[in-house]
């Protein structure tokens, strides 16, 4: 089995994982291009988590459009539409 990279991949995740996902890319087995944390708790309160969500979506789209050098991602994330944004 080869090895397994997430270099092209930008994580969106709950901040309560933040120890367990740092601890992964200490340990070389994580190699994600950005990890963008919501706040801890949100599931108690899911108007905030909807906006944090949809403000994390656009950072990790506006990275991959920068490293595309502009040009947009052959993927469509319509998460704007999905989620009234």
């Amino acid at each position: 089995m080869g090895q397994v990279s997430f270099s092209d991949i930008a994580i969106v995740s709950c901040g309560t994982l933040s120890l367990d996902l740092r601890y992964l890319q200490k340990s070389g087995f994580l190699d994600a291009r950005h990890i963008f944390y919501n706040t801890p708790g949100l599931h108690e309160r899911p108007a905030e988590l909807e906006r944090q969500l949809i403000y994390r979506i656009n950072k990790a789209k506006e990275k991959a459009a920068t490293k595309n050098n502009g040009k947009r991602s052959h993927r469509k994330w319509p998460v704007e539409k999905r989620y009234g944004g």
